[in-house]
């Protein structure tokens, strides 16, 4: 599940169902909010698909009431209606998901088991310091924020966080939370502190499972991805690999060449692609 605004983040929905049908088939069931309408780009490209219904769920015009500060949106796939599945994975929409040797959920699964009374797993145990302090002066000096990334939902998560999801939900509708990028994960620290529920353990996320975040090759991260350690600690060479595969898919392709009119997504896949393509040829 993840929500998403209606300007060019729209465009990645494609590639991010193509991907997730490419690896668990009809397994899962896919939901996206979308703060807006489908344009024609995001329109064409899933008719590529020819996305199922019974699979792929996409509401449009989601809170397009509240404000557009910079953490709302990843805010609101926290404070959801709840949706009725057994297993949840609340994650980005700027993910290109690949077939690795571990399951996605069964590695949250595991986490799982050792949390007493659980009722959600977070890929990143608890930060204990910002890594924005100048534009987040919320903390406390203990730990303040999980990882939003991927986030796996248990039924139960929707009734015991019941009144502080709706508290902050009110917050964001008036504007009064979402003021700084790490908003979804401070909030959901403190639906988990409020709640009163076991906190994620901290233990290392095999990169693999990472999968491919599209997001790291914005120009505005290019310190990040023309940094080579630091990608290697974040990229695996299998999803490089898979994602290069996927680009001679007939399929895949004529997705890529759609959303690519978007000239912010055409720059990000460039990016991307001229990354994975010198990484390949490194080794």
């Amino acid at each position: 599940m993840t929500v998403c605004t209606a300007d060019y983040f729209q465009h990645y929905i494609p590639i991010f169902i193509w991907s997730i049908l490419n690896v668990w088939r009809d397994e899962v069931g896919i939901f996206i909010y979308l703060r807006g309408e489908l344009d024609d780009i995001t329109k064409r490209a899933l008719d590529v698909i020819k996305v199922d219904d019974k699979n792929v769920k996409i509401v449009e015009n989601y809170k397009t009431d509240y404000p557009y500060m910079v953490g709302t949106t990843n805010a609101l796939r926290f404070t959801t209606e709840p949706i009725p599945i057994e297993k949840l994975l609340v994650t980005d929409v700027d993910f290109f998901f690949t077939k690795m040797p571990q399951d996605l959920f069964n590695w949250h699964e595991e986490m799982h088991k050792s949390m007493e009374n659980g009722c959600y797993v977070g890929h990143h145990g608890p930060w204990v310091r910002p890594h924005r302090p100048e534009i987040c002066n919320e903390w406390r000096g203990e730990f303040e924020r999980i990882a939003g990334g991927f986030v796996l939902l248990y039924p139960d998560w929707w009734e015991k966080t019941q009144w502080i999801r709706h508290c902050y939900d009110k917050m964001l509708e008036n504007g009064e939370w979402g003021h700084f990028r790490e908003s979804d994960e401070v909030m959901l620290c403190r639906f988990v502190r409020i709640a009163k529920l076991p906190i994620a353990p901290k233990v290392p996320f095999p990169r693999f499972l990472r999968h491919l975040h599209l997001g790291d090759f914005k120009d505005s991260m290019k310190t990040r991805y023309e940094d080579r350690s630091k990608m290697r600690k974040l990229l695996d060479p299998r999803c490089v690999n898979q994602f290069l595969e996927a680009l001679s898919d007939n399929t895949f392709g004529k997705i890529i060449e759609i959303v690519s009119k978007n000239k912010q997504v055409q720059t990000i896949l460039i990016n991307a692609v001229r990354y994975c393509n010198s990484t390949k040829s490194n080794g």
